[in-house]
């Protein structure tokens, strides 16, 4: 593969299952969601997500294993964490101190870099190919037709973003159990979802494999992620196969 030149930063992501010890310093993440994490990752911020971190997305602390799964719609919520974790560390990948490395890594860019990439990577999962809710990966049919609506609905979301009554319009949303629960029903058919916190965080972790996502409404509006690209999310043993041909800010 020949060099890849990215415009954004590869993003490291530590689970620190059992405590934050040597974390401590580590500025603590109070905010919206999983993809506003990645977004302010992006910019240079160093960040500790713990439970209670994320207090808009009523999901992403269910499938990071930040919260358990209580309500009906956390349990159709796959693949997820079944286990608590204390939390987690996420900083660009070049900025991790000495001696800790990350469990998975997010790459973002143009479709085609993401392909390419993905193919080098030679790892891809296999359990959720052909699912636009969780992956890219292997779309036929009806769900190429979906990419275009993912896409326009990412536009749409993206410019409501100026309105000043998204935010809370999205969190009494995502507060209100019976419709999260139909909104998830659909949404895994026919859109992305769960981009940041699932498909490039979770899903290659638990399937020790590499994965590609179209972006879903948070990675688009709070993640601050133009339509234009996808998200992917790689285990880190798998990133250092193919590191040395990616060119990205801030790369040491």
């Amino acid at each position: 593969m020949d060099e890849v030149m990215l415009d954004l930063p590869v993003i490291g992501v530590k689970q620190l299952r059992d405590s934050l010890k040597g974390f401590e310093n580590v500025d603590r993440y109070v905010g919206p969601t999983w993809c506003d994490v990645i977004r302010l990752a992006t910019y240079g911020q160093a960040l500790i997500v713990e439970p209670g971190s994320i207090g808009v997305c009523s999901v992403a602390p269910v499938v990071l294993g930040l919260k358990d799964a209580e309500k009906a719609v956390d349990m159709i919520l796959e693949p997820r964490m079944e286990e608590r974790v204390a939390g987690y560390y996420i900083n660009h990948v070049s900025r991790f101190p000495e001696g800790v490395e990350p469990d998975t890594v997010i790459i973002r860019g143009r479709p085609s870099q993401v392909r390419r990439i993905a193919e080098e990577s030679g790892e891809l999962q296999e359990n959720f190919r052909g699912l636009i809710g969780a992956s890219g990966l292997d779309l036929t049919g009806f769900q190429r037709l979906n990419v275009l609506s993912a896409l326009i609905s990412n536009w749409i979301i993206g410019y409501m973003k100026r309105w000043s009554g998204f935010d809370p319009l999205m969190k009494a949303v995502m507060n209100f159990g019976p419709l999260m629960l139909v909104g998830e029903k659909l949404i895994e058919k026919s859109l992305a979802d769960m981009s940041m916190c699932r498909n490039s965080t979770i899903l290659p972790l638990l399937e020790d494999a590499g994965n590609i996502s179209y972006f879903c409404a948070g990675g688009a509006s709070w993640g601050g992620n133009s339509p234009r690209n996808m998200t992917s999310g790689y285990p880190y043993r798998i990133y250092n196969k193919f590191a040395d041909k990616l060119n990205f800010p801030g790369k040491r």
